[in-house]
């Protein structure tokens, strides 16, 4: 009866090590997750959550607005005009890039100099709104 014990001790303790074993990597990853959530989480709900209020560093009570800096934003001519042109640079901007590449006789100079001129013109563009 005591081998019976014993053995089932032996087993008890070589299951809890095969379950540590797997859990040990995430014990080691579980710091860097946890600061990368306090570095970059945390901010942008605590954003969100201000981007409701009419929120002023001078003002101490922050009155609820509401959507009303969304639609501020939405109907302002000037930000959905550069907005467009983010659109225009993100989506043009590859495809330009994969039509460069494929081209075997232009230079990789002159490759990279489109490139930058693309987000030259892109950029004077959103400046020329205001």
């Amino acid at each position: 009866m005591r081998e019976s014990s014993n053995s089932k001790k032996t087993k008890l303790r070589f299951k809890f090590q095969l379950n540590f074993d797997k859990a040990f990597p995430y014990f080691m990853v579980a710091p860097t997750i946890a600061i990368i959530g306090i570095l970059t989480i945390y901010p942008i709900i605590i954003g969100i959550m201000l981007s409701f209020y009419n929120y002023t560093l001078v003002m101490p009570v922050k009155p609820f607005i509401g959507f009303r800096n969304y639609l501020n934003l939405l109907s302002d001519l000037r930000f959905l005009f550069i907005l467009g042109n983010t659109v225009l640079f993100a989506v043009g901007s590859p495809f330009s890039k994969s039509i460069i590449k494929t081209k075997r006789h232009i230079s990789l100079n002159w490759f990279l100099t489109l490139d930058y001129s693309i987000s030259s013109v892109c950029l004077c563009m959103g400046l020329d709104a205001q």
